[in-house]
């Protein structure tokens, strides 16, 4: 681990074991060498400490009812910062956070989120994509029924399981698009949940090696964007080069871009087996992206596309649509275990699974269009 602390927000729906599983990794992570610094939920603090009638100010004061989404989205920030500063005088050091920036967005008009983002100064780069890993826990309300209660929290206001799906469905809506999302979903085994909670954030850190394992698939043509199938999904922009300065080995970088917010990231990658490669990847600036692109490797392009994240069936896709090269379709998925199932959407139109095929590597699509 670097001497940035990596920083991993835990959200979901009500009654979804956010507060068992900040408890759960609380006494699991220090057995693996671990600090873990866990930055509370501030919309409980804030409900608790003096809005409990948050529910009634949705309903008949739209405008009092924004401040205090405002005050919670303000007050996160703040003590993301403060914790960010704390944790990097640690080793081994990860921030947790009950709930991130995004979290707000499912709670009101998104209209009014972004007006809030703009009055702000604030970017989706700064409240989804600067975190280095989101784990989304499903409300008990799927899937594990008989152990949906109000009683563990006086700020909760999903009284039915109706609206804890309605509301687990919006907290796991806002947070697509981010480039590192998984889900963890609801089961009446409990040691089934502490296992995925606890391989996602392991895995996160690098732990026990930092691998990236992944399967990837070709589609025949790009799919209809306007079907109910991608009602949720989200369109990033992606421009990827790879980089090599003197007497040092290739790496990658990237722009992530939504909107007008854009984040950058510096990837290096080696082979490891077929559909797993040891990954470091870090986030750098805009200034040092633009000054790593002079060391851009002759005879390798720069690739240009648009990446379509999306869940299916609590799995988290991403469809990337080449610009350039032009017609190119491949559709990736990351896991977390080389032994995980996945269940392709039968919606998309594949032709053939090419994880570990050197041909569709982005690497060699660069080169081929250099």
């Amino acid at each position: 681990m670097k001497h940035r602390p990596k920083e991993i927000v835990l959200t979901g729906g009500p009654c979804s074991w956010k507060t068992g599983g900040l408890k759960f990794l609380a006494k699991e992570l220090p057995q693996y060498g671990i600090r873990p610094f866990f930055v509370p939920e501030t919309a409980t603090m804030i409900i608790s400490g003096g809005v409990p009638d948050i529910g009634d100010l949705q309903k008949k004061d739209l405008r009092k009812y924004i401040e205090v989404e405002r005050a919670m989205l303000l007050t996160h920030l703040a003590l993301r910062k403060e914790f960010c500063r704390l944790a990097k005088n640690f080793d081994n050091a990860v921030i947790i956070y009950d709930r991130g920036g995004m979290d707000q967005a499912g709670y009101m008009p998104r209209s009014y989120f972004d007006a809030i983002l703009k009055e702000e100064r604030l970017t989706l780069h700064d409240v989804r994509d600067s975190y280095d890993k989101v784990i989304h826990l499903v409300t008990a309300a799927y899937g594990a029924e008989e152990f949906y209660t109000i009683d563990n929290n006086e700020a909760r206001q999903e009284t039915t399981l109706g609206k804890a799906r309605e509301v687990d469905d919006r907290t796991l809506g806002v947070w697509v698009g981010h480039p590192h999302l998984t889900v963890v979903p609801s089961s009446p085994d409990r040691s089934q949940k502490e296992k995925r909670l606890l391989r996602a954030v392991l895995h996160s850190l690098g732990i026990p090696e930092p691998y990236e394992i992944e399967r990837k698939f070709l589609l025949k043509r790009p799919p209809d964007f306007t079907t109910p199938d991608f009602k949720s999904a989200q369109k990033i922009f992606l421009e990827q080069t790879y980089v090599r300065k003197p007497g040092k080995k290739t790496f990658r970088i990237r722009e992530h871009s939504q909107y007008n917010s854009a984040t950058y990231f510096k990837t290096t990658k080696t082979d490891i087996r077929k559909g797993v490669k040891k990954e470091f990847e870090d986030f750098i600036s805009a200034t040092e992206y633009v000054n790593l692109r002079a060391f851009q490797v002759s005879g390798a392009d720069s690739i240009w596309k648009y990446r379509w994240y999306f869940v299916y069936k609590y799995q988290y896709f991403e469809l990337d649509v080449f610009i350039r090269p032009e017609g190119l379709c491949l559709l990736e998925i990351e896991l977390l275990n080389e032994n995980d199932p996945v269940n392709l959407p039968p919606f998309l139109e594949i032709e053939k699974e090419v994880t570990g095929d050197l041909y569709y590597s982005n690497y060699q699509i660069a080169k081929r269009i250099g």
